[in-house]
């Protein structure tokens, strides 16, 4: 497991960064192409999948049971920082062609919804990013501060 994905299905099941998966619903999974785990992981919407799970410092296999959803990938994230309300947070999960158009458009969501019309700073969490397009993190490391008191560019 890579990163699982806040607020979706195995995230609220418990399942970590670092997990290896071993089994889906008892089956072993050892020398099988990813695509073919994930075919067995998927499933209908509200229907229970487990996983055994192999984490590192637990002395054994973990046993996790997932209720399948709809999942909704979305790579940004932002919200005004509840005890600074001029203060913007964007989460970046990975960089897909949408990635810099997206931040452009919480980046404005974010100054609407200042009092003055201005963001004092903005916190960019990148923690437990996918990675992605190399293009995309430079046209986002491109988009500046318009929109902050600073004035650095």
């Amino acid at each position: 497991v890579e990163t699982p994905m806040e607020g979706q299905p195995a995230f609220k099941a418990g399942v970590r960064a670092g997990d290896v998966i071993i089994a889906v619903d008892g089956r072993p999974v050892g020398g099988l192409p990813l695509h073919r785990v994930v075919k067995r992981i998927r499933g209908s919407k509200g229907t229970p999948v487990v996983l055994t799970l192999r984490r590192l410092g637990e002395p054994t296999d973990i046993d996790v049971t997932i209720v399948r959803g709809h999942i909704e990938v979305k790579n940004v994230e932002a919200r005004l920082l509840k005890d600074h309300p001029d203060m913007g947070y964007i989460k970046v999960t990975g960089f897909v062609a949408t990635t810099r158009r997206d931040i452009r458009a919480a980046i404005d969501d974010l100054v609407s919804r200042t009092k003055g019309g201005r963001l004092r700073g903005l916190l960019l969490d990148l923690r437990n990013n996918s990675g992605g397009l190399l293009q995309e993190c430079v046209d986002i490391a491109d988009i500046g501060s318009d929109h902050m008191d600073s004035g650095r560019r």
